[in-house]
């Protein structure tokens, strides 16, 4: 079973899509990013649901999957932001964004320390966040027959972030007993 529903509804930053009972708008998306070489919808399940099964690990409670969202080729981040490389059959970029009390939260959890704002403490637990979903994923791509190596995480953080990539992005926001993380994904078939 899907963890990503999918459904055409506006939204403020882009376009979501819910499984609904309507097909016909998601086959429209659908083959609107196939028909550019851009992303086809499946190739997000890996990455949701690598995120939230390592999400659920680190904070102890439910991540739980919101509705997919298609974003533009520059979309808003929250202030705190763990972004890779993907490399090899896709090709391009992964953001997980958060605030700043989460990513904090996630740290803490993680380190077993506790973190007074965002220092290195903070930092470090968030690059750990990042390869530990980042391996997930690749292992679940793989099972998959999808061939991709995911880049080693950057984190970085800042008021007003927007992130530019080459193609349009899906989003997906989690909710986690830590705070919501929204995962962004914006790569072409390579």
């Amino acid at each position: 079973m899907s963890m990503i529903c999918m459904e055409a509804q506006a939204s403020e930053h882009g376009t979501l899509i819910a499984d609904k009972g309507s097909e016909m708008i998601n086959r429209m998306h659908t083959s609107l990013l196939e028909r550019n070489g851009i992303l086809k919808v499946e190739y997000m399940e890996p990455f949701v649901q690598a995120a939230c099964s390592v999400l659920e690990r680190v904070s102890g409670g439910r991540a739980a999957p919101g509705p997919l969202g298609l974003m533009g080729a520059t979309y808003p981040t929250a202030c705190v932001n763990i972004a890779a490389r993907v490399s090899g059959r896709l090709q391009g970029d992964v953001v997980y964004s958060m605030s700043s009390q989460t990513a904090q939260k996630l740290a803490e959890l993680l380190t077993g320390m506790e973190a007074h704002g965002f220092g290195r403490l903070t930092g470090t637990g968030l690059v750990r966040l990042g390869d530990m979903i980042a391996l997930e994923t690749g292992n679940l791509l793989g099972t998959s027959g999808i061939s991709c190596e995911i880049g080693r995480p950057t984190v970085f953080r800042g008021l007003n972030v927007e992130f530019s990539s080459a193609s349009p992005a899906l989003a997906v926001r989690v909710d986690t007993d830590a705070g919501q993380v929204d995962i962004n994904l914006a790569v072409n078939n390579g």
